[in-house]
């Protein structure tokens, strides 16, 4: 081999940017939205070429979904990288069940097939049946606080 041939190796080798990370899937699903697409849930590799989002090795695949309680259905959802972890847990809100997931790992993000918030429900079924109780409490308080309010505010006049 040439000295010309070496150094055009070599001078390749340098220039090329070497890739210490890992690939992880990037897409949303919303079914608000024009043209979403439900393969984000089901099938992200479908996606194609830009759905493959590079990311450092010390960052995380992560993902999010999104359930609504009262509609039954997934609201929203999505892949991407992030540069912290963002756990692996589900939380509850009044309307809806949101779960994220992290990992670390060529396509670690493509196995979730956004039904988290299934084993969430079946662990919390007494909070979530409960939560119609604590609604219709709420919305007896407040109306009552506002009867309250109204006469206060007669009273003054």
């Amino acid at each position: 081999m040439s000295c010309a041939s070496a150094l055009k190796i070599l001078i390749c080798v340098i220039a090329v940017p070497q890739v210490t990370g890992f690939i992880c899937y990037r897409c949303s699903y919303s079914p608000q939205t024009e043209g979403s697409r439900r393969e984000c849930i089901e099938k992200p590799e479908a996606l194609g070429i830009n759905s493959r989002l590079e990311c450092n090795s010390t960052s995380f695949c992560v993902l999010q979904e999104q359930y609504n309680i009262h509609l039954k259905t997934v609201t929203s959802y999505f892949r991407s990288c992030s540069g912290n972890s963002w756990g692996n847990e589900c939380s509850k809100d009044y309307t809806h069940v949101t779960c994220r997931g992290s990992c670390q790992g060529n396509y670690c993000n493509e196995n979730d097939v956004g039904e988290r918030y299934a084993s969430y429900l079946e662990k919390h079924k007494n909070d979530i049946e409960g939560s119609g109780h604590i609604n219709t409490s709420c919305t007896v308080l407040i109306s009552l606080l506002c009867s309250l309010c109204l006469s206060i505010h007669q009273l003054v006049l």
